[in-house]
């Protein structure tokens, strides 16, 4: 049972970090130094041609990830995760992009949104989930909530122009 989910789950992200790169290279191939010389008119059809193989693996992934039990939710921030890790990568070696640490956190910040998307929750099965949550229950969330937005924004973690005054 597990083997059969595990390889419908590594089906589902193989399509989606394939179509991924896809896209990457559809939005971003013309702005690297040199290839944005040709008309505008055919960077758009080019990339239009790059696109329409992209959507021959992203659709695919999530129709069969819906019908195999990734709820939508799942699915994209999946399909976000696996987009930042490959413009990550294209940027830097294709682009020659340098990586910087805050963007190494907002990646981890990301990664932890995955973890809570996927995360089974004491009230999964109650009906009147939301009527329980007060906020005894969720002081601890609110707390990391406010932990986490102090240490961004008193770290220098956002630029400049974005940090609270």
């Amino acid at each position: 049972m597990w083997v059969s989910m595990f390889i419908k789950t590594a089906t589902v992200l193989s399509l989606l970090v394939l179509s991924n790169v896809l896209m990457t290279f559809a939005w971003y191939w013309h702005i690297k130094p040199g290839n944005a010389m040709m008309p505008l008119w055919k960077i758009v059809l080019i990339s239009w041609c790059i696109a329409l193989f992209e959507y021959c693996l992203a659709v695919p992934a999530n129709h069969y990830g819906a019908s195999w039990g990734i709820r939508p939710f799942q699915l994209k921030i999946m399909q976000e995760v696996i987009t930042l890790t490959v413009f990550a990568l294209f940027a830097v070696f294709y682009l020659k992009e340098g990586f910087k640490l805050n963007y190494l956190i907002s990646f981890g910040f990301i990664l932890a949104a995955v973890y809570f998307a996927f995360k089974k929750w004491w009230f999964k099965h109650n009906n009147t989930a939301w009527n329980r949550l007060n906020g005894e229950n969720m002081a601890g969330y609110r707390d990391l909530f406010i932990v986490s937005s102090a240490l961004v924004t008193s770290y220098g973690l956002l630029p400049t122009s974005d940090r609270v005054q």
